[in-house]
């Protein structure tokens, strides 16, 4: 069934591409967010029987953050403009590059926080701002926040939101849909990344902030990547509309 799911949503952005009239472009945008929705909901009920059950662990192997990054934000950018969203990254310049954790589990993480923040705005924009928090020997914390201008979260839902089957309206409608699972599972995996993991919101919109520890590559892991991964993933963050502050 995953497999299925990635296969339609794949298909589904090919056909994007393609010449179409302002009705099969609306059509195509409900396939695409429909199966991208089951996708989404049969791996979270995977992900939280794994977590609960404690057989879930983090693999560890030297990244490239900004590349990873960009990566993982590409399809969301453009699921942002189609509601009229910006969506931008800024990485502070201290911050190094590659980096030695689990590059899949953190990218699990912003997707949902990310996903979460377009979910709950109308209009405005999306944030991601990654900057360091302490660096020591080998190893450095990174604070993660994303912030968006949506509807926000009252003093409440910010103790109980990251709890499963919550979700940020508490309405009985189900305005949103989901399954109120993905922050719980972010906060899973920000747990075994050794980091916490809040929210406040002190107007329009609301910040989800975390933070994980990873090791900083040694030059012996460095060498390790090969010339053309290199050569690769310095293009992609060229071409990438990650900024620097």
């Amino acid at each position: 069934m995953k497999n299925r799911g990635v296969e339609i949503c794949q298909s589904t952005r090919v056909l994007f591409d393609s010449p179409l009239t302002p009705e099969q472009h609306a059509d195509l945008t409900n396939m695409y967010e429909s199966a991208e929705a089951l996708y989404t909901l049969v791996n979270q009920l995977l992900d939280f029987a794994d977590l609960e059950s404690g057989t879930c662990t983090l693999q560890e192997r030297v990244f490239a953050l900004r590349s990873t990054l960009h990566t993982a934000l590409q399809p969301l950018r453009h699921q942002a403009q189609r509601k009229g969203l910006s969506l931008t990254t800024m990485i502070a310049p201290e911050v190094v590059d590659l980096l030695q954790g689990d590059p899949e589990r953190l990218t699990q993480i912003i997707i949902s926080l990310v996903k979460n923040a377009i979910k709950f705005t109308a209009e405005g924009s999306i944030s991601l701002r990654v900057t360091l928090v302490s660096p020591v020997a080998q190893e450095i914390t990174l604070h993660w926040s994303v912030t968006d201008t949506g509807i926000g979260l009252a003093e409440g839902q910010q103790a109980t939101i990251f709890e499963a089957f919550r979700q940020a309206d508490g309405s009985s409608t189900r305005l949103y849909g989901g399954l109120g699972l993905g922050l719980t599972i972010a906060a899973q995996w920000v747990a075994l990344m050794g980091g916490n993991i809040w929210a406040d919101s002190t107007g329009p919109g609301s910040t989800f902030h975390f933070t994980t520890r990873f090791g900083v590559a040694p030059p012996s892991m460095v060498h390790s990547f090969t010339a053309s991964t290199m050569v690769s993933e310095a293009t992609t963050c060229a071409s990438s509309p990650v900024r620097l502050v």
